[in-house]
């Protein structure tokens, strides 16, 4: 039994009557009546708290645990394994089917199909003799630009030659192989790579391709 079997009565008519005015109650307004029923009863050292959820949210604060960074980055990679069908299936176990979602995207084709039909009759009313694929391509063959002349076809052969001679010595300059990095320093340059994007906010924008690229490294690793 209760120390406080009588504030707690006094509590509970008073939360009775003020469930029944419509009076809205809270964790806050019930720990100032309770202060206000111990006063009035001489309790000066009555101990009130919010009750567990007080002290879970303490316990929490104290003990936060041994958490880092790399922990977030588990997460968001074991939320990207999932999958759209995987989704999907959760919603069709719990009864969200749509039956007649083949029906309607047959219906919606041919619809398309036959407005399609009833615009070119329009079209054809105007264009006597030709075919719905003739007018469709009508703009295949049509020329973009002006005919060149002889000396732009010699200067454009001229800078494609001296071109390809660039090329030519880029390519002698690359002779030499660029070494290969090992797997640890790949690790080590994505780990640098993800740090700044991650400060920066670009992962925001698209996080799935940082998770791609994890996973290639690791799977490699394996």
């Amino acid at each position: 039994m209760s120390n406080y079997n009588e504030l707690e009565r006094v509590l509970f008519t008073w939360y009775e009557q003020a469930r029944a005015s419509n009076i809205p109650v809270d964790e806050n307004i019930f720990r100032e009546k309770t202060l206000e029923i111990a006063v009035i009863n001489d309790m000066d050292i009555f101990p009130t708290s919010n009750g567990w959820i007080y002290f879970l949210k303490f316990a929490m604060v104290q003990y936060p645990g041994n958490y880092t960074a790399k922990d977030i980055h588990f997460v968001l990679s074991a939320w990207y394994e999932v999958t759209s069908s995987a989704i999907q299936n959760c919603f069709v176990k719990c009864g969200y089917v749509r039956k007649n979602h083949e029906e309607c995207s047959t219906e919606g084709q041919e619809n398309n199909d036959d407005k399609a039909d009833e615009e070119w009759l329009r079209v054809a009313e105007d264009v006597s003799g030709e075919k719905l694929s003739d007018y469709i391509s009508i703009d295949q063959n049509v020329a973009t630009c002006s005919t060149q002349s002889i000396e732009e076809i010699c200067d454009d052969a001229k800078n494609k030659n001296n071109g390809e001679e660039a090329e030519d010595t880029v390519l002698a300059d690359e002779a030499e192989p660029t070494p290969v990095p090992s797997l640890s320093e790949a690790i080590t340059a994505f780990e640098i790579v993800r740090t700044f994007i991650y400060a920066h906010g670009i992962i925001e924008k698209d996080p799935k391709n940082i998770i791609n690229l994890k996973n290639l490294l690791f799977n490699f690793k394996k």
